[in-house]
């Protein structure tokens, strides 16, 4: 058996459920394993690319739900959790490949301790520069959380855009987080709550003149209907899920086999909310 119901392992103590809480003995496959890891329900952005590249191969989604969400939490804290997470997961799930679907987590992470790893991985993070070269106006917001928008990432790419001619606003906002989790699993939102949310921090005349939006976290994909009726006049909307799997696959060798893909969900803390787990059920995990 690859894993038992409750993993604690030595270092950090770090539980991994599935998502009834009971034995998880189906996940032991002779399928080629891909993890995924988020905070929440963002990486089932990223996930459903993996089953257009990635033939037979088992899909494990591992949601750190004990500490979500991660946009506002101290960064010293959750480097320290993110990698103890990470190889003890590693260690449980023996992947093939690795997609850090956080983009917080993606920030924090060095590429030492990714080296460190000795794996495919890969971090999702937000294609800024990217986007300006499609923008029209050189007008370019990045949604993302706190913790994204004041990382050392974001920090050294805007010191190349020192032109004036470049237009870059950022809004750190966790509360999207917390609607995107909540529309994932029924609850109605009401664009005008969000739309109030981004004008304390933008002007209404600002929002107008965006032409590209980066999602700058994984959860954001999910609400980009109440997103695209605020910021009517954005031509494009970036988000970096596809190219994140696409890097992914060129560098691990195509799967062959004819067993079709499965998916696990994982959970580090059992939920006691009744639809907590319908997202990931609706996108096909166990």
């Amino acid at each position: 058996m690859l894993v038992e119901n409750t993993i604690i392992l030595e270092k950090k103590s770090i539980a991994f459920y599935n998502a009834n809480g009971d034995s998880i003995e189906k996940i032991n496959t002779d399928a080629p394993r891909i993890l995924i890891f988020d905070s929440g329900v963002g990486g089932l952005s990223v996930s459903k690319y993996i089953e257009k590249f990635f033939l037979g191969t088992d899909v494990v989604y591992i949601a750190d739900n004990k500490l979500y969400p991660y946009g506002n939490k101290g960064r010293t804290l959750l480097l320290e959790r993110i990698e103890d997470l990470l190889e003890q997961a590693i260690q449980v799930f023996k992947p093939i490949g690795l997609i850090i679907a956080c983009n917080t987590a993606s920030t924090l992470l060095s590429n030492s301790f990714i080296e460190k790893l000795k794996m495919p991985c890969i971090k999702v993070l937000s294609p800024i520069l990217e986007a300006f070269q499609i923008s029209l106006k050189k007008n370019v917001l990045l949604i993302a959380t706190p913790n994204t928008i004041n990382s050392e990432y974001v920090n050294n790419i805007c010191a190349k855009l020192i032109d004036d001619k470049f237009i870059f606003k950022k809004l750190g906002l966790t509360e999207l987080v917390k609607f995107s989790e909540m529309k994932s699993r029924g609850i109605s939102l009401k664009t005008n709550d969000i739309e109030n949310l981004i004008l304390r921090l933008m002007t209404k005349e600002e929002v107008d003149n965006v032409d590209v939006v980066i999602l700058g976290c994984t959860h954001f994909p999910n609400i980009k209907d109440e997103l695209k009726y605020i910021f009517k006049n954005v031509k494009e909307w970036v988000a970096p899920a596809y190219d994140a799997i696409n890097s992914l696959y060129q560098v691990i060798s195509q799967i062959n086999s004819q067993k079709g893909i499965q998916k696990f969900l994982f959970l580090t803390e059992q939920s006691k909310v009744d639809n907590f787990t319908s997202p990931y059920t609706y996108s096909g995990f166990l």
